[in-house]
């Protein structure tokens, strides 16, 4: 089997390096943007560190099957979500996490341990966690992800290796979309693939789930209404998220993706915009940019939405 995986053939070619020397190190942190398969990747790798077949991951063995369905008493997912308003691991959640980890494995010779976002991490979990991360039990291997490299704290940055997830071509995207998705017509697919920015992940929540699918819808709404200057339309398009976090997070997120399409499509028409559509542009993503970061940082979703329709026009 070996790897599954679109492009990024240098960090495939390192992983598969690490699985066949057998020397892995105790902890790596795999960054890269929201939806580009970090978590995807990771998996593949645990199966390659657990994997009992000659071609390593085989996914056919009984360690390969058991992570995919992430049932495997050895491997834990651990992460947060804070487009859902969840941000940070607890101190408790790291006392459990080296609680554990000093527990010897049940079936495979490792423990592994994905620990999700972790640039949400706070100082003292953070704190908590170092001496373990650092010098960790012989059988237990961290995989780390997080979004935003930079935000993660130095201290856990300097114990692990880095191993970069990169976006892929729109092309490539739409091509492996089109795969997944046979029967969907080709200009939704197309889309899908210029708002995930080559990010693969993010171009099937767009098409599969049903709060991606409607961020697109509402995001449109919203860049149509600024740019007519329609102020009754934007509030009106706006309104659905009031009461729901995670459909503001996705609907920001998505509204600036459409704004750099935006920028392509007119540099195309014109090499030189007009002064007037720059400022409209700039100002449009600089205020949906902000209510991004600010959800991001758990911040108060309704005075979020209303400092945006006061500040956008």
């Amino acid at each position: 089997m070996s790897f599954e995986f679109c492009g990024n053939e240098n960090m495939l070619s390192i992983l598969n390096n690490i699985i066949k020397s057998r020397k892995f190190s105790h902890a790596y942190l795999f960054f890269g943007d929201e939806g580009v398969g970090k978590k995807f990747i990771c998996r593949q790798f645990a199966q390659g560190i657990l994997c009992e077949g000659e071609d390593k991951p085989c996914g056919k063995c009984s360690n390969c099957k058991k992570i995919a369905s992430q049932i495997h008493p050895d491997y834990f997912e651990i992460g947060v979500d804070a487009a859902a308003g969840k941000q940070g691991f607890s101190v408790d959640d790291a006392r459990k996490l080296i609680e554990s980890a000093y527990i010897m494995p049940n079936e495979g010779i490792f423990k592994i341990f994905l620990l999700d976002n972790v640039e949400t991490l706070l100082a003292a979990c953070a704190n908590t966690l170092l001496k373990t991360l650092e010098e960790p039990p012989k059988h237990v291997i961290f995989l780390l992800l997080s979004n935003n490299k930079p935000g993660v704290l130095k201290t856990v940055l300097s114990r692990c290796i880095p191993i970069g997830v990169y976006p892929v071509s729109n092309e490539s995207c739409f091509d492996n979309v089109k795969l997944k998705f046979p029967n969907e017509d080709e200009k939704t697919l197309k889309l899908a693939a210029n708002l995930s920015g080559g990010s693969i992940g993010q171009a099937i929540f767009y098409l599969k789930d049903p709060v991606g699918q409607k961020s697109v819808l509402i995001a449109k709404k919203l860049l149509d209404s600024y740019f007519q200057r329609d102020e009754l339309s934007f509030i009106q398009s706006i309104a659905p998220l009031a009461d729901d976090a995670s459909l503001s997070f996705a609907v920001f997120k998505c509204a600036l993706a459409g704004l750099k399409l935006k920028i392509d499509s007119e540099l195309k028409l014109n090499k030189t915009p007009s002064e007037n559509f720059c400022q409209k542009l700039f100002k449009a993503f600089g205020c949906f940019e902000k209510a991004r970061e600010i959800l991001t940082k758990n911040g108060n979703k309704n005075l979020t939405i209303s400092r945006l329709c006061a500040e956008i026009f």
